[in-house]
């Protein structure tokens, strides 16, 4: 990805409320020796026998298209699994998705708000009555991430998050890829840009932005 993104190991990035810095090393590093030894007494021991798989995603650009062809490829060397690779039109295949017809979605997420229920609630709470993205469920994670939704204290309900991120880890859920990361250029006359506690622009433009934002003289 030529340096514009970072190694993902939970859903919120760095930057926002609710980064896990846990890579939650038991669940997820790399080690294929350890990934052929747990195949053993599986129909998959020695890497052989793989169901059709195919991996799904909808057109992005060349960016996602080509890491999700590198996973494959990662896959096959070290597990000999061989995957179908679709790149389909984005809005009917992620109308494929939300009919739970995709054996296995490459999803990226922008967050609507800062704040892990952005993730956690809307992407892989179970028990919603549309707009789900998986048929994975998980009656401990459901209710950690809706428990914390009503809890006032931010540091309770950030250990809560982070726990709903073990159970995702544990039962692969889901698999992290990359974090993206974005430039912005800006120009030193324009002041009152909303900084995050990094220092950082955010990188979206919103329109409530426009009342704080002026150019100054040079």
């Amino acid at each position: 990805l030529q340096g514009v993104a970072a190694p993902a190991y939970t859903f919120a990035m760095p930057g926002i409320p609710g980064y896990n810095p846990d890579k939650l090393d038991e669940y997820t590093k790399y080690d294929p020796k350890l990934a052929m030894e747990m195949l053993k007494g599986t129909p998959y021991e020695g890497g052989k026998n793989w169901p059709k798989i195919t991996l799904t995603q909808r057109e992005e650009g060349d960016g996602p298209k080509a890491a999700g062809g590198a996973i494959i490829q990662m896959l096959k060397e070290n597990l000999g699994m061989n995957m179908e690779h679709e790149i389909g039109e984005s809005k009917s295949t992620y109308q494929r998705m939300f009919n739970l017809e995709v054996q296995l979605m490459w999803l990226r997420w922008y967050a609507d708000y800062p704040d892990p229920n952005n993730q956690h609630f809307m992407v892989f709470y179970s028990n919603k009555s549309s707009g789900k993205r998986q048929a994975w469920a998980n009656p401990e994670f459901d209710k950690l991430v809706a428990d914390a939704a009503g809890v006032l204290d931010e540091k309770k309900r950030m250990a809560m998050y982070a726990e709903a991120d073990k159970v995702l880890a544990k039962d692969a859920a889901a698999i992290f890829v990359y974090y993206i990361q974005g430039f912005t250029l800006l120009k030193p006359t324009v002041k009152g840009w909303p900084l995050n506690k990094d220092g950082f622009f955010p990188g979206t433009m919103f329109r409530e932005y426009y009342r704080d934002v002026y150019m100054a003289k040079k």
